[in-house]
């Protein structure tokens, strides 16, 4: 009779202490928890804070629409965003002479696509809405998977075909052709010059040119704060020399000038914080965070520029970004489902 006694009472112990620890609410205790977890996994905060950053940076060069051009904006970014990794290389003690023949040879040849994709899109920025310029740029990883399967010999699978057909859909969404839509006005489309969209979709397929060279060179183990070292006083200098020749320098006023030092100061932070992002998440993590910059940047466009939203590019933008994102979680697939899948093509393991 005790034991049923003490057990009673210990019972009833039990259930008031589990009364008293339980959370008012359901909603209040997965607030709680998202907060614990966002805490111990700084990187996704600051993938947030990096892609808010570009996003940022883009709303700059559109406000310099008219008074700056590209390349002289391209010219000053890359030297505020030299210097500050110039700093950072001498804090961090590394070595900026080139170890090798083909450390100097890829060091040598990525600022000429660099500099080309860089200037395709700060084009795009200023000729066209910021939000439709950044869609087709983030159509970039199905180019990367055209070109990373003739010059790498990747492997290209008939999802990775459809996944390329659907961003080259929202491509078209968004730029909207006279041939398919037709419009009251012949010199503009609705997302901008016909010139401006195609210099985008060129700079689009840079990128993606850029993202299978670098990949192309993983083997040398070059540290990155040397790459963006190199790749930064050797794009002003190409920019400078092409200003110069073109006579496009012009004397910004102070706002103009203030404009520009953010521009550099956000260039150089959004990287920063983009590699750390890196270093302690999943790279496939960090690039799914970075295609919420559509939705920073339409919502910065219509607070700031007092652009009305277009719902259909708001349609052509979910549909590339959508497709960006399965090809980034093809990768995710583990090596157990290659076993399942009978037309995925495992993976070949040699021993050295």
């Amino acid at each position: 009779m005790a034991v049923e006694a003490n057990s009673a009472t210990g019972g009833e112990s039990r259930s008031s202490t589990d009364v008293a620890v339980m959370p008012q609410s359901k909603e209040t205790w997965n607030l709680k928890q998202a907060v614990i977890n966002i805490s111990r996994r700084p990187g996704i905060f600051v993938a947030f804070i990096s892609t808010f950053l570009f996003a940022l940076q883009a709303i700059c060069i559109k406000l310099l629409s008219g008074y700056v051009s590209p390349i002289e904006i391209v010219a000053l970014r890359y030297f505020v965003m030299g210097t500050c990794c110039l700093i950072m290389n001498i804090y961090k003690h590394i070595e900026l002479r080139p170890a090798s023949i083909p450390e100097l040879k890829f060091f040598l040849f990525r600022p000429f696509v660099g500099l080309t994709t860089i200037i395709c899109q700060f084009y795009a920025y200023q000729n066209m809405r910021v939000a439709d310029a950044t869609a087709i740029f983030y159509a970039n990883p199905a180019a990367t998977c055209v070109l990373a399967c003739i010059f790498l010999k990747e492997a290209l699978h008939c999802l990775d075909l459809l996944l390329v057909f659907l961003a080259i859909a929202g491509v078209t969404i968004v730029a909207r052709p006279q041939f398919l839509f037709r419009s009251e006005n012949d010199e503009v489309t609705a997302s901008g010059s016909p010139l401006a969209v195609c210099v985008a979709i060129v700079g689009c397929v840079f990128l993606a040119g850029s993202n299978v060279y670098v990949r192309s060179g993983n083997h040398l183990r070059i540290h990155p704060y040397k790459i963006t070292f190199y790749h930064a006083y050797l794009n002003c200098a190409i920019a400078v020399v092409i200003v110069t020749v073109l006579s496009h320098w012009t004397v910004p006023c102070l706002v103009d000038k203030l404009i520009l030092s953010c521009i550099g100061l956000l260039s150089f932070f959004s990287e920063c914080t983009y590699v750390y992002a890196l270093t302690v998440e999943s790279s496939i993590l960090v690039s799914t965070i970075l295609t919420n910059e559509v939705v920073f940047i339409f919502i910065l466009q219509t607070t700031i520029l007092n652009v009305s939203i277009d719902w259909l590019s708001v349609i052509g933008a979910v549909t590339i970004v959508s497709s960006s994102l399965l090809i980034s979680q093809k990768s995710l697939v583990p090596l157990q489902c290659y076993d399942k899948c009978p037309y995925l093509r495992k993976p070949q393991v040699t021993d050295v």
